[in-house]
């Protein structure tokens, strides 16, 4: 018997929360990172390498790699460098960042429940909306 596809839409709650800062673009980016460490950790993320070989390997390895504020940058893009091709003049960059050992204990009880639970961090000209969907 073959299998098919499924599609399904169900809703949840979330909130957006907002924090507007009066700091610079430039300081925002500066301070964030000397909070959390930023360089790549594609292969840290995903416990690829030689000396991990246990949960409590990679719970060390990802401990010796998180910054002053416990967290990790995942991923980041910005936007601001294809905006300008299409004419749109603002600097825009999103920030996705948490740590794995603490989004543990939510995949434990559902790994769907962490596709909204990452923090993102948008910057923009010199605003800084900070958004965390709850």
């Amino acid at each position: 018997m073959m299998r098919q596809n499924a599609f399904s839409i169900q809703p949840f709650e979330a909130k957006r929360i907002q924090y507007m800062s009066t700091r610079s673009y430039d300081e925002i980016l500066q301070h964030f990172q000397n909070l959390v460490d930023t360089t790549d950790h594609t292969s840290v993320l995903q416990g690829a390498s030689e000396s991990v070989r246990t949960a409590e390997d990679y719970e060390q390895l990802i401990r010796s790699h998180v910054g002053e504020s416990g967290f990790i940058l995942f991923f980041s893009i910005d936007h601001g460098k294809w905006l300008k091709l299409l004419g749109v003049q603002q600097r825009v960059m999103r920030l996705i960042f948490g740590n794995p050992l603490v989004a543990i204990t939510m995949m434990k009880h559902d790994v769907k429940g962490l596709c909204c639970k990452n923090i993102k961090r948008n910057i923009k000209n010199g605003v800084s909306p900070f958004f965390c969907c709850v």
